[in-house]
């Protein structure tokens, strides 16, 4: 009887770890099908894998984070987030699972949040450039742009190749006017990621800031070919080309970031300014009044159409645009200045030398000298 017994507790021990092995195996093969699914992007069916696998083996923290991952992918921000807490819970260390709730909790906003898990995961993980480049971005976020910059530092120390860092400390030094420095990291940027669009753009705009206008069209240009439907380096090379008298040209650009983006109403503005100077004031007209209309508050817009107006003779017209600009914008002198003038010329003295008045006390010296021409 007794030996029996033994033999049953004998089995029965078997068949646990025999059941156990099952459970394990079973787990794996789960595993194994939900990274090939995730591999083939069918992260529904990854998810459903993950899921399978986690009722068997609870405790597995990595499968938490890789459902995670495959839930972010599909947009599910706060599923993914749930999913790296469980991580945490079940592996207080792991530095990944701190990261990617980090970027998550970024995704959403919280950016506060976002970093105390960005820290952690760089205080108990090894040193990932990666980690200290989300660190900067959230830091840009809550506007501490000096820790940023210390951040994609530490990323660039870390990983001296790291195209990301190199762009976000560039975009970081040219939010705080340190041209200089800028120029030199989005060149780094895009030596290590040569597709970078917006680091050609961004690197244009500063140029263009330096009047470098032939440089800034070399920039632009780069970053059309990189990406062909960059409706704002078509706009802002249009506006190096008009910078270097090339209206016609500038004029072309204007007109393929219209065809890209219908609404943009920065680029019909430009557009009517380059028709202007070339004396197509009917053009000139249209666009401004396109632009107005998809940005009404633009007091830029309707000055500049009121001078179209003014070259058509439209003397009234101009008045009321640039009436219009004033009631936008107050403080606008060249407005004032403007519309004194033409009202001078409709012999409208006493109003005209009111405005001229106005736009010198607003510090616009030229009206100083009209105001002796045709006011004293």
């Amino acid at each position: 009887m007794h030996d029996i017994l033994t033999f049953m507790k004998l089995l029965l021990s078997l068949l646990l770890v025999l059941v156990g092995s099952m459970s394990a195996q079973t787990s794996d093969e789960y595993l194994s099908a939900a990274r090939a699914k995730a591999a083939l992007n069918d992260f529904n069916g990854a998810i459903a894998d993950y899921t399978k696998a986690l009722e068997i083996r609870p405790q597995d923290a990595v499968a938490y984070v890789d459902r995670g991952i495959c839930k972010a992918k599909l947009n599910d921000i706060d599923g993914a987030k749930a999913d790296f807490s469980q991580a945490i819970d079940r592996d207080p260390q792991f530095a990944g699972a701190y990261y990617m709730r980090g970027k998550s909790k970024a995704f959403l906003k919280d950016l506060s949040s976002a970093m105390a898990d960005f820290m952690k995961a760089a205080e108990i993980g090894p040193p990932v450039a990666e980690v200290y480049v989300q660190m900067g971005i959230c830091k840009t976020g809550l506007n501490d742009t000096t820790g940023a910059i210390s951040d994609y530092a530490k990323a660039i120390e870390i990983d001296p190749h790291n195209a990301d860092a190199y762009f976000y400390l560039a975009s970081s030094k040219q939010s705080m006017r340190d041209h200089r420095g800028a120029v030199a990291d989005y060149t780094k940027a895009i030596e290590y990621n040569p597709q970078n669009a917006t680091a050609y753009y961004n690197r244009g705009i500063i140029k263009a800031e330096l009047k470098s206008y032939g440089d800034a069209v070399v920039d632009f240009s780069k970053a059309i070919e990189i990406d062909p439907q960059y409706a704002d380096a078509f706009c802002n090379r249009g506006v190096s080309k008009a910078k270097l008298q090339d209206n016609a040209g500038a004029i072309s650009d204007y007109t393929q970031a219209i065809e890209i983006n219908p609404q943009y109403a920065g680029a019909y503005y430009n557009r009517g300014n380059s028709k202007n100077r070339l004396e197509d004031y009917n053009g000139a007209i249209a666009d401004f009044t396109k632009s107005i209309e998809r940005d009404p508050r633009n007091a830029n817009a309707y000055c500049s159409r009121g001078n179209s107006k003014r070259g058509m003779q439209d003397n009234n017209g101009a008045i009321a645009d640039y009436t219009k600009a004033i009631e936008l914008e107050p403080q606008f002198a060249m407005a004032y200045y403007n519309r004194g003038v033409v009202r001078i010329d409709v012999g409208l003295r006493d109003t005209g030398c009111q405005d001229l008045n106005r736009a010198r006390d607003l510090g616009m010296t030229a009206a100083q000298d009209e105001i002796v021409h045709s006011c004293k």
